[in-house]
């Protein structure tokens, strides 16, 4: 949308806006006749305080696409402490998993162990780990995939408006679901409008939380997307 605001002292201290766009718009005014902080203050009881950031969340982080293995991260945390850098958080880009499947690490391929390296080497040095997560759910055309499975069985992915583009669906049963293509392939993406969505993400992350024990995620790409 489009604002214009105008104040003008030969409007006798009128605000004039003008707005282009359609719908119902919810404007909240914050009038404060001390001081502009006291003015701020009351904006933030309306939308609620900031989060306070852990405080390891404010050292020295470490990140690279390209860490191909869990050996490689190993001689990350092995180069950092023998040189005596500081490093407090190490990051995975998409490499750790498996066919870039969100909620995964490639536990029978190149990441194999990366468990173990977290919790009993990363965390005993006391570092911190944040893997990546992105927001297209890959659609598993070759085996199960029990966040896809679910999402499409429970109907929380967005659905598109081009019906004529679903006789051309990577997949049958897909019922309308909009798909892209993004790291994995064809890709779903979860519609965050709905409730049950909220649950199935949290779900998922607690799933995957089991298997690794990470300090933080990297939500990295949360739109949807298309490598045309």
């Amino acid at each position: 949308q489009d604002t214009k605001v105008t104040l003008s002292g030969e409007l006798g201290g009128q605000l004039t806006y003008f707005i282009s766009g359609q719908g119902i718009f919810d404007m909240y005014f914050f009038i404060e006749n001390k001081t502009p902080e006291d003015a701020v203050k009351k904006y933030h009881q309306l939308i609620g305080k900031t989060l306070l950031p852990p405080y390891w969340g404010l050292g020295w982080h470490q990140c690279k696409y390209g860490y191909e293995s869990t050996d490689k991260l190993r001689a990350v945390l092995s180069n950092y402490t023998a040189n005596n850098f500081p490093m407090d958080v190490l990051w995975s880009d998409i490499d750790h998993m498996y066919k870039y499947r969100d909620f995964t690490f490639d536990k029978n391929g190149s990441y194999a162990g990366l468990d173990t390296f977290v919790a009993n080497e990363l965390h005993k040095a006391n570092r911190k780990y944040v893997p990546i997560i992105d927001a297209g759910i890959a659609i598993a055309r070759d085996s199960s995939y029990a966040s896809f499975d679910s999402g499409l069985k429970d109907g929380l992915f967005i659905k598109s408006g081009n019906q004529q583009r679903q006789n051309k669906d990577p997949i049958s049963g897909m019922n309308g679901v909009l798909y892209g293509k993004v790291w994995p392939g064809y890709a779903a993406f979860p519609d965050f409008t709905n409730q049950k969505t909220n649950q199935w993400w949290i779900d998922n992350l607690k799933s995957f939380h089991s298997q690794v024990n990470f300090d933080g995620i990297w939500l990295d790409m949360n739109e949807v997307s298309n490598f045309c």
